[in-house]
Order: structure tokens, then C-alpha cells, then sequence
């Protein structure tokens, strides 16, 4: 589930770089619909919603624990008047994974809402 409050961005493998386990996943690009903001000072805050999009790929995972990493890499999606902001991607809400096996997986939520502020 992905959202962006830098209007909408197309993303695609030299952009949002996507690792399974150490390998790079080859996938067509995915446009994420946001507000087309044209400044930095039109920013509203965290209010952009969330919705789902798909990443077409197959990929393999192993008996045990498997590593998901998303990657922005530098690219010119946000606002050219703003350095610190050209380089700017979606804010990920989580990650859903389909497939025919039984997947388990271990939260880290307990973990991290504190340094979260949450609590």
C-alpha cells in the first residue's frame, strides 16, 4: 500500500528499487496517484491516503526468514525549486504478499512504537 503527498509519480526498477533476499526484482512500472502539488509550501501534511497497488513480479522465497528491501533511489519526482525535496518517493504503509504457500510472519510493531512516538 503506497501514498504520495508529492503528487503522482510513476515508479519503476531506477526509481524504487526492489530486493527479495539480495536479488533485484524486474517489474513494470506502477504510477501512484497523489495530489499534484507544485510546492513544497502546498504541502498539507500526513493526510494522503493509502491505497493498493501491484508489483507484478515472481519471485522465490526460502524456508525460514526472507528480507524484503525497498530502495528510492536518487531521482528527480519531487520539486525542482527545493534540493533537499527533489529526490522523493511513497510513503509505504505495508507490504502484501501473495502466495501458495503458508506464510508466517514476525511483527515488529512492539519494537519500534516508542522510537515511533506511539507511546
Amino acid at each position: 500500500r503506497l501514498g504520495t503527498e508529492y503528487g503522482t509519480i510513476t515508479l519503476d526498477p531506477d526509481v524504487l528499487q526492489v530486493k527479495v533476499n539480495g536479488t533485484a526484482l524486474d517489474y513494470e512500472a506502477i504510477t501512484v496517484v497523489g495530489e499534484n502539488l507544485t510546492s513544497v509550501t502546498q504541502y498539507k501534511g500526513y493526510t494522503v491516503p493509502f491505497a493498493d497497488y501491484t508489483l507484478s513480479a515472481e519471485f522465490d522465497l526460502k524456508e525460514g526468514e526472507n528480507l524484503i528491501e525497498l530502495t528510492m533511489m536518487p531521482n528527480e519526482l519531487g520539486f525542482k525549486d527545493e534540493p533537499m525535496l527533489s529526490s522523493v518517493g511513497p510513503g509505504v504503509d505495508c507490504i502484501k504478499v501473495r502466495s501458495e504457500s503458508a506464510l508466517t510472519w514476525e511483527s515488529m510493531w512492539e519494537d519500534n512504537k516508542l522510537s515511533a512516538g506511539l507511546e
